[in-house]
């Protein structure tokens, strides 16, 4: 008499594929996206958990946020590189440049990238490679990398450059990409979803104006003008003081609303630094008075 079996395993074999797949679907698509990465004015939107999965760096930054969508200026970072290593941890394969694999390579290791971050200790050995100096041998036994000396197509699963648009919001510097798990970042910037408050067009003339004042009897100031109500300008303020080593606040402007006002002639500073955050673009800035 037979027995009825108490237990049955079923396997889909090619599920992992599957969901890899998938998850490249929803980049491509920017579909249940609730990240987002900025660089040099662009931006990426992609998937919390699986950046968390490919990164214990991603993993501490948005495990310690509240924030629903958190953006991530990664300054000093090339948008190319972190696009490419995006590609890498969704599709599980990295086809750059040769005059970008040093970079992907730092960016990597510094975003903790698993399957990347261990590359760079085997640089010298693909470095040849790149050179021309060939040696499959010492190539396919570096750890998670196989290299594909035919295949020259990039598998484009991003957005294309010129659909992105500027970064869109102001995040703070903190200390060190090295600090403990409770601190945020390095030349990263730590997310600050409160900080938007606004619409995209309420710049007056789409310009960012920045002037300096000169009074009798009183300190020079400079003042800037035309920043988005999107942005928290006290935030802002908050951060060019220390930045600057300077007085700074926020007024209330009869015509053009809130401005910001340092103290002494930043005009140089602060033309830089709303570049490097990514708050403008520099096309956007009207310097008044060099």
């Amino acid at each position: 008499m037979s027995t009825r079996p108490q237990h049955y395993c079923l396997k889909w074999n090619n599920y992992q594929s599957h969901v890899a797949e998938i998850f490249t679907q929803l980049l491509q698509a920017e579909s249940m996206v609730d990240v987002t990465l900025c660089a040099e004015g662009h931006k990426i939107h992609a998937h919390r958990i699986v950046l968390s999965a490919c990164s214990p760096y991603f993993q501490d930054i948005l495990t310690n946020t509240e924030d629903s969508h958190p953006y991530i200026i990664l300054s000093d970072m090339s948008f190319e590189d972190v696009r490419s290593i995006v590609e890498f941890i969704y599709r599980g394969e990295l086809n750059v440049s040769a005059d970008h694999f040093a970079s992907v390579l730092k960016i990597a290791e510094e975003l903790q990238i698993r399957g990347l971050m261990e590359v760079s200790n085997y640089l010298p050995t693909l470095e040849n490679e790149i050179n021309g100096e060939s040696n499959p041998e010492a190539l396919s036994s570096t750890p998670a990398l196989e290299g594909n000396q035919n295949s020259s197509q990039c598998m484009d699963v991003l957005p294309d450059v010129s659909r992105t648009e500027s970064v869109d919001i102001f995040l703070e510097a903190s200390e060190s990409v090295h600090e403990e798990p409770s601190t945020i970042n390095t030349k990263l910037a730590n997310p600050f979803a409160d900080a938007i408050k606004g619409a995209d067009d309420d710049v007056q003339d789409g310009l960012v104006h920045i002037r300096i004042q000169q009074r009798n009897g009183r300190k020079t100031l400079t003042t800037v003008q035309g920043l988005s109500s999107e942005y928290d300008l006290k935030k802002i303020v908050r951060a060019c003081k220390k930045e600057f080593a300077c007085n700074g606040t926020v007024i209330e402007h009869p015509e053009y609303g809130e401005v910001l006002q340092l103290q002494g002639d930043q005009r140089e500073n602060i033309c830089q630094w709303l570049t490097k955050a990514g708050l403008a673009k520099p096309e956007q800035l009207k310097v008044h008075g060099f």
